[in-house]
């Protein structure tokens, strides 16, 4: 018994000898690795004495590898593999001589991260390569890791739309949407990929749907939306791979029942230094002019007063409201109205002959002439601020009175006039 110890202990330190030469370690094939920029051919050899090489590459942000080999070799190996060594692909590349050689190129979606490739020799075959890897940047803005429903990244309801990355290293990503009431959802999903799965669960775990999205790509997304009546409550959204396909998708989830009514607002016009009217208790109500925004708070009844500087007729004020859930209503869109009466006309010389009023007054505005209660004339006043109005011959000694009316109906005091001889 004690022989067969001895024998056993000789074999397994010898089997563990044998096995060394042959364990890749990452440190190892790190340290022998060539740096391989992006979008830059080099050209390497399959020899006798030198039977592989490494590249690296380093991917700051996710997004989409392409490689390329041209091999003048009868035969070669091509793979790729992550930073702990496991395998994202390998490809066997036959057909080359130094003529023509054999054209191969494949890509991949991967995360962030460094990953080598390595060209290495079949069977006895020797010659010369071109090598080249291109990269995209997927521009995903999902917030990572968010694989499960306890890393799950929170989507805004009615206000944000993320980006997202099915890769070759990130099978699923979840997402938390919070019903702060009941109301009717839209899940809408654009996808790059040839085909994903996306599935709705509440927050017992229970399927709401489940939706296969087939027959996109890079160029032309496969577009999908559908929608059901949810209680309040929490959601997760489940975007994961199907087969081995990857590639970038766009998710948005709307629900209007969400959304504050737009803000009751009281009239404005170029007299107003504030901003009042009604929306929901506790809200924070915005206002903005041009490209400026002016903030504040509604009340525990929502009445809300907000400072402006005083506006020009006919500016447009964009009023919404965010409530205390975060959700922020839709503008309600004011246009600032005219309060100001123009000043008083300027009425020239009228005698006992004078069949026209002439003067000048505010420009595009209409004067009006009374004597006593009774209208005797008007005019339209043009861009210049000068108006000709008709009238009958008046006796010496009548007291004529002129007022100016601007397009938004203010009238300004009278001009008052005494007809001479």
């Amino acid at each position: 018994m004690r022989n067969f110890k001895k024998i056993f202990s000789f074999f397994s330190v010898l089997a563990i000898i044998l096995t060394i030469p042959f364990l890749k370690t990452n440190t190892a094939f790190a340290s022998s690795a060539t740096d391989l920029p992006f979008d830059t051919s080099v050209s390497g050899y399959i020899t006798d004495t030198d039977d592989q090489q490494i590249y690296a590459i380093n991917l700051e942000k996710a997004g989409r590898i392409t490689v390329k080999l041209n091999s003048y070799i009868a035969a070669v190996n091509i793979k790729l593999e992550d930073s702990d060594g496991n395998e994202v692909f390998r490809k066997y590349v036959s057909e080359g001589n130094s003529a023509n050689p054999a054209k191969w190129s494949g890509w991949v979606d991967l995360e962030a991260g460094t990953y080598y490739i390595q060209v290495y020799k079949e069977y006895t075959y020797t010659g010369k390569y071109d090598l080249k890897v291109s990269y995209q940047e997927a521009n995903n803005n999902e917030i990572e890791p968010n694989d499960g429903t306890v890393q799950a990244q929170p989507l805004k309801v009615n206000s944000q739309t993320v980006t997202g990355l099915i890769s070759w290293n990130d099978s699923a990503d979840v997402y938390k949407v919070d019903l702060s009431k009941a109301g009717r959802v839209t899940v809408k999903l654009d996808s790059y990929i040839a085909a994903v799965n996306i599935k709705l669960e509440d927050s017992d775990g229970n399927e709401v749907f489940r939706k296969y999205v087939s027959e996109g790509n890079s160029a032309n997304p496969a577009k999908w939306s559908g929608w059901v009546d949810l209680e309040a409550g929490t959601y997760y959204i489940k975007v994961y791979q199907e087969s081995s396909y990857t590639g970038k998708y766009t998710l948005n989830v709307q629900c209007p029942d969400l959304l504050p009514a737009p803000p009751t607002v009281n009239l404005v016009s170029n007299k107003s230094n504030v901003v009042t009217g009604k929306t929901v208790p506790n809200g924070t109500v915005s206002v903005k002019i041009n490209s400026k925004v002016y903030n504040g708070k509604s009340d525990s009844k929502g009445l809300f007063s907000i400072k402006i500087p005083t506006q020009s007729a006919g500016t447009k004020l964009y009023i919404m409201v965010k409530d205390k859930f975060g959700d922020t209503s839709k503008e309600r869109v004011v246009v600032v109205v005219d309060r100001i009466p123009p000043t008083a006309p300027i009425v020239n010389s009228i005698t006992s002959k004078s069949k026209v009023i002439t003067g000048k007054a505010e420009a595009n505005s209409t004067v009006i002439a009374y004597v006593a209660n009774q209208k005797i004339g008007s005019a339209k006043v043009d861009q210049y601020g000068n108006y000709v109005m008709k009238i009958k011959p008046q006796k010496a000694g009548t007291l004529i009175r002129v007022i100016s009316v601007d397009r938004a109906g203010n009238k300004s005091t009278a001009e008052v006039v005494k007809v001479k001889k």
